[in-house]
């Protein structure tokens, strides 16, 4: 299913709309405007919104219109159950790899106030939108992704290559895998952990 031109920018600009009356937008329009949202969403999917409703399965070729709004609703986007055991689209199972809600995604991304020139090192590269955002906001070359699930990992990697962004996305353990020597500005952990890694 392929949407119309105006209608991803319609539902773009109503989250924007939804961000900026929450406190949630900062300075994110231009980057959430160059890179959408659906672009990152696969096809099948569970959505789990954020205000306390049942999740719901999501699916771009049965309900294209339900698929669009899920995309730009505050809503978490699952893409992997059980580390890839269960499909995500029957919501069952433990969430192991999602599309943050675009307002926590804001949150994470203004507390880690990244400025043009800035190299960022992200954990935990999900479907690549978030690593998309750096990237368009700090130019190329200058936002490296540690995945490490090989097969969310090699989503983002089409995603973002579709989404004609220069991010190199690393597999591996974000704890031991990262370019040997590099310095990074700032690192943005969007994957869930218990203990600060030393490294």
């Amino acid at each position: 299913m392929t949407f119309r031109a105006e209608e991803t920018a319609e539902a773009l600009d109503d989250m924007i709309v939804r961000l900026r009356d929450r406190g949630d937008l900062g300075d994110w329009a231009d980057a959430l405007r160059a890179v959408p949202r659906h672009l990152f969403v696969p096809d099948q999917a569970w959505c789990a919104p954020d205000d306390g409703r049942d999740g719901f399965p999501i699916d771009r070729t049965a309900k294209p219109g339900q698929w669009l709004e899920a995309t730009y609703a505050e809503a978490a986007i699952i893409i992997q159950v059980d580390d890839g055991v269960t499909a995500p689209i029957t919501g069952v199972g433990r969430y192991t790899s999602s599309l943050s809600a675009p307002g926590m995604a804001l949150t994470f991304l203004r507390q880690l106030d990244p400025h043009r020139g800035n190299r960022v090192l992200e954990v935990g590269t999900g479907t690549g939108w978030t690593a998309a955002l750096l990237a368009h906001r700090l130019g190329a070359g200058r936002v490296i992704t540690v995945e490490i699930d090989q097969d969310v990992a090699e989503g983002a990697i089409a995603n973002l290559a579709n989404a004609g962004l220069p991010v190199q996305v690393l597999i591996g353990d974000g704890a031991r895998t990262w370019p040997e020597g590099e310095v990074f500005d700032r690192v943005h952990v969007t994957c869930g952990v218990r203990d600060l890694p030393y490294a």
